[in-house]
């Protein structure tokens, strides 16, 4: 009697340790939520009245990619052996050797600190997106490493009628491009710019996310297993919204960064807020993209060029 009344104290005991350790967890889950929101939104007002970066030096000096110098990081495309994702902005870094070559063990931490230089994106949005991402794979920001390719795990990230992978089910490698859905959406952008005196074709928000809606419904015609959920649709929208604000939907640049994965010589980021992109910008430009995504008549969007603030259409 005696041990099992020790059995069942040491049981409880138990129990409350674990149930304590997870409220922490939640406390601490909780608290750098808030605090990346508040971070966010004081960069975000900030952006309001600082003045803008040089559009020519987006990126700081001693960075790689500084005034759009691309020439001293060798582009080598992945072996077979090399871990790589379906997200192209990840890819081209690893492609280049500023993340590991072959794309694994990348500390969540630096991540953040690549995302935010390269792209210049705001330090907060990418601990909130990075964070969140840790979270999904049980993973600790602060300390645990990532290999790329575990972002290929179907219906975590990855999802089904992306924007320029097939469906896992058609392609199993989610870390190469699907070179004919990318000439695809870019033969349908409907935008123009004038760059200097060169006119050149514009992706609008409103061509990605007539493209999107295209992809889901040939996606759930084709396709046996096909899901999207809610949480899938966000992932798309931000992401789709984070490759026309970075790249101001330029097809030229677009091209070579969608098709090859790495950045073309002289480009820098087309956001110039001199503390980044973001959450809130990013929010706002998802919110767009999502909302016309969806099938008429709930929004329609403009089938005219969009300016992104950057060139004048």
């Amino acid at each position: 009697m005696f041990d099992e009344i020790i059995a069942v104290l040491r049981a409880f005991v138990g129990i409350s340790i674990w149930q304590t350790l997870n409220t922490l967890k939640l406390i601490k889950k909780l608290y750098w939520m808030t605090y990346t929101q508040v971070w966010d939104v004081n960069l975000h007002i900030a952006n309001q009245f600082a003045p803008e970066l040089n559009p020519k030096s987006v990126i700081p000096a001693g960075k790689p990619g500084a005034n759009g110098d691309w020439s001293r990081y060798t582009f080598l495309p992945p072996t077979e052996t090399d871990s790589r994702s379906p997200c192209p902005a990840l890819n081209a870094l690893s492609n280049i050797g500023i993340l590991p070559r072959n794309g694994r063990n990348i500390k969540f931490t630096e991540f953040a600190k690549v995302l935010s230089t390269t792209y210049n994106l705001s330090p907060s949005l990418c601990m909130s997106i990075l964070m969140s991402i840790a979270g999904l794979f049980q993973r600790d920001y602060f300390t645990d490493s990532i290999d790329l390719e575990l972002f290929n795990t179907h219906n975590v990230i990855e999802h089904d009628a992306s924007l320029i992978r097939h469906d896992a089910i058609i392609q199993a490698d989610q870390g190469r491009p699907a070179i004919d859905l990318i000439n695809q959406l870019l033969k349908s952008a409907t935008g123009a710019a004038i760059v200097g005196k060169q006119r050149v074709r514009i992706l609008t928000p409103a061509d990605i996310a007539a493209f999107l809606r295209q992809r889901r419904a040939d996606c759930k015609a084709h396709n046996p297993q096909y899901t999207l959920k809610f949480l899938h649709k966000f992932f798309s929208a931000n992401n789709s919204a984070i490759m026309y604000d970075t790249f101001g939907g330029r097809v030229d640049d677009l091209r070579t960064f969608l098709i090859e994965e790495r950045f073309p010589q002289g480009w820098q980021p087309r956001v110039t807020k001199r503390y980044g992109y973001t959450l809130l910008s990013l929010n706002f430009r998802s919110l767009q993209i999502a909302l016309w995504t969806e099938p008429p008549p709930f929004v329609v969007p403009p089938r005219r060029p969009v300016s992104n603030g950057l060139y004048s259409s």
